[in-house]
């Protein structure tokens, strides 16, 4: 809900060392930020979630490491500090993520906001409720498992009438289930918070569980929900693969992202569709599920967090997922990269069906609105006139375009060529955008990055006032450490760089504002052969009409005057993504 000065509130809690938390609030959306060093929390904390219960209420749930609980605080500064710690769940697995339902969804009237939250005991998947916005609380039992609900967290998230629906993997089948709870029984959940209180065990009235995943995927993990619309309309994102087993076994597997709906998930015979969402695998092999202990051996490199919500201006669903750069038979990922995408069409949460106009997935082209390449995003002081964020010209994309290979200077081999138009690419708005950058620049680059076979590889061009346009190739090129230090290749731990060690062919039309970078087919690769069980697609040569994914352009600036060197880069635009497919 927005504040007083009509602004929605923004409240932040940063895990340090598992000792304590780091707490923040915004009351302007991020400009001006507020914090405090310290939560009060006990020492020995993890998992933390917060949530608004109104314009300056925040819950903080964590896990209490010693002894073993979900611990809840209470913000009345919306989030800056908080309130004595209470241990609310004894003994827990995992926790998931706190939320909130407005007075209104109140079933006994009170005029409060109710608070809750799901996790894991043993084989049991419980709820935490509070019906009076944190005063008293009490737990019960939503679901029993036949092994362990190891998959990480339940995720429960409820509807426009307050409605509860809860979401859980089980790693006796390694399917996701979804149970729901009708907003009028919650006051039957009343186990309290103490261990030994026998009503925990009740189920207030959630009903059978229902497997949420189907068709070819036999192991699935990392549930998240969103409902936020109608009663019944829910939508499930999970990572799934073909391969039959646990997650954590270095065996075989490739993983893609689904997004699941129910259009009557309140309903005895509720039903689920299945979309994979993305069209190329996002991770392969192993995902490690043991937190910490994966640093002594297993693949923690999605980094356990993925999440889907409810737009309820537009009815869409949206997912943000990570991609780590991994491939089949690596131990692990690198880079993990965070990756949106959005819903375009099908049934919407909200009631009735989402239309965007949106070109399809596999296209030549796409476009971008001009006036969005903003320089000093970030800072909270911008260096523009009267603290404005500048827009940057020369580095404002219009589109960018695949056609067959050009000849530069180089005999065609099959390859592509890419056109990037930019809104200005005059030497005076190339000079001043070194300038508006903060800190300010020494060249600028251009990268039409695309996922070449397993890994990222980028085609780019690159500017400085003494040398003017050159360009060139790069594969997957990360920092051996942290982000500014050495790059090298086929490495990475926090950044990805472009060097554009491999010389490529190009032509720039300053006046029409046009970058056009040759790409030679025998610089690409290809994904073939079968995502099946136990199954990974193999990555060969190209071939004319490859299929060439996630390829989109990104303008930024870099401190370095040799375009080559680079350390952080200062993000400026980029265009929407898309797959194309090698001209024939």
């Amino acid at each position: 809900m927005r504040n007083g000065r009509g602004n929605y509130d923004f409240a932040y809690a940063g895990l340090g060392a598992l000792i304590n938390f780091a707490t923040a609030t915004s009351a302007d959306g991020g400009r001006q930020i507020t914090a405090s060093p310290i939560s009060e929390s006990v020492p020995g904390v993890d998992r933390q979630w917060n949530v608004f219960s109104s314009d300056d209420t925040v819950f903080l749930s964590y896990n209490q490491v010693f002894p073993r609980a979900i611990t809840v605080q209470k913000s009345t500064d919306a989030g800056l500090t908080y309130g004595t710690p209470r241990v609310i769940s004894p003994n827990p697995s995992f926790p998931g993520p706190i939320r909130a339902l407005p007075p209104s969804d109140n079933p006994t009237n009170n005029g409060k906001p109710v608070v809750y939250y799901p996790s894991t005991q043993g084989n049991n998947v419980r709820l935490a409720v509070s019906l009076n916005e944190g005063r008293n609380w009490n737990n019960c039992t939503a679901a029993t498992t036949q092994g362990e609900p190891g998959v990480l967290f339940p995720v429960a998230d409820h509807d426009r009438d307050g409605n509860i629906y809860l979401v859980y993997g089980d790693e006796a089948d390694f399917k996701i289930r979804m149970t729901t709870l009708r907003v009028g029984r919650l006051p039957n959940c009343n186990g309290g918070t103490d261990a030994g209180n026998p009503r925990l065990k009740d189920n207030p009235g959630f009903t059978a569980p229902v497997v949420v995943d189907r068709d070819k995927v036999r192991t699935a993990v990392f549930p998240w929900i969103a409902a936020g619309g109608a009663p019944g309309r829910v939508a499930v994102a999970f990572y799934g693969t073909e391969t039959s087993g646990r997650a954590d076994s270095p065996s075989p597997k490739t993983w893609n992202v689904y997004v699941n709906q129910s259009l009557n998930a309140l309903s005895s015979d509720r039903t689920f569709s299945q979309v994979k969402a993305t069209t190329h695998p996002n991770h392969y092999d192993q995902i490690c599920l043991f937190g910490l202990a994966c640093s002594t051996g297993g693949d923690r490199s999605l980094v356990d967090f993925f999440a889907i919500d409810y737009n309820p201006e537009n009815g869409e669903v949206a997912v943000v997922y990570n991609r780590a750069h991994k491939r089949p038979g690596d131990a692990a990922g690198l880079v993990s990269s965070s990756i949106v995408f959005h819903q375009i069409a099908g049934p919407s949460n909200k009631g009735g069906n989402v239309r965007r106009n949106e070109p399809a997935a596999v296209r030549t082209s796409s476009n971008d609105p001009t006036g969005d390449a903003l320089s000093d995003y970030s800072s909270l002081f911008p260096a523009g006139p009267k603290g404005t964020r500048n827009n940057v010209p020369a580095a404002d994309f219009v589109s960018h375009k695949i056609g067959a290979q050009k000849d530069f200077g180089t005999d065609p081999d099959g390859g592509f060529t890419v056109t990037m138009k930019l809104d200005d690419l005059s030497n005076t708005a190339l000079t001043t955008a070194l300038a508006e950058t903060n800190p300010p620049s020494g060249s600028l680059l251009w990268i039409f990055r695309f996922v070449d076979g397993y890994r990222y590889a980028a085609a780019s061009a690159r500017w400085n006032p003494a040398q003017g346009f050159s360009y060139g190739f790069n594969g997957y090129v990360g920092s051996g450490g942290e982000c500014g230090s050495a790059q090298t290749p086929n490495d990475g731990d926090q950044c990805l760089y472009y060097p554009g060690n491999t010389p490529l062919q190009g032509r720039v039309n300053q006046e029409a504002g046009t970058i056009e970078i040759s790409v030679p087919r025998r610089l690409l690769t290809e994904l073939v052969g079968s995502q099946g069980p136990g199954r990974t697609p193999d990555e060969i040569p190209a071939r004319p009409g490859a299929r060439i994914y996630t390829a989109a352009a990104f303008s930024v600036g870099n401190a370095s005057p040799a375009p080559g060197v680079q350390s952080f880069l200062l993000p400026l635009d980029n265009t929407p993504a898309m797959d194309f497919r090698l001209p024939r």
